[in-house]
C-alpha cells in the first residue's frame, strides 16, 4: 500500500466531543467516517491550534474539529 497522509478539512466530526455549539452532527456521517478510518487502519494524528469556528457569537457560536491529519499505519512507523 505504501505510506501515505491525508492533509485537510473533512467537513464531518468523529463524534459529539469535537463540537460544541450547534445541532449535534447526524450520528450516521459520525459512524460512516469512523467505519471508513477503522476498515483502512487510518490513525488520526493529534493537532494543535485553531479549530473551526462560524464566528459567531453567544449561542449561534460552533466550534468544529474539521482539519485534520489522517495517516496510514505504515507512514506512522517510517
Amino acid at each position: 500500500m505504501g505510506l501515505w497522509c491525508f492533509i485537510g478539512d473533512f467537513n464531518v466530526v468523529l463524534g459529539a466531543h469535537e463540537k460544541r455549539g450547534g445541532k449535534l452532527s447526524l450520528q450516521a456521517s459520525c459512524n460512516e467516517f469512523w467505519a471508513w478510518s477503522d476498515h483502512y487502519l487510518l490513525t488520526h494524528l493529534p493537532t494543535k491550534g485553531n479549530i473551526w469556528s462560524n464566528g459567531r457569537r453567544g449561542r449561534a457560536h460552533i466550534n468544529m474539529r474539521l482539519d485534520r491529519t489522517i495517516c496510514n499505519k505504515e507512514s506512522l512507523s517510517y
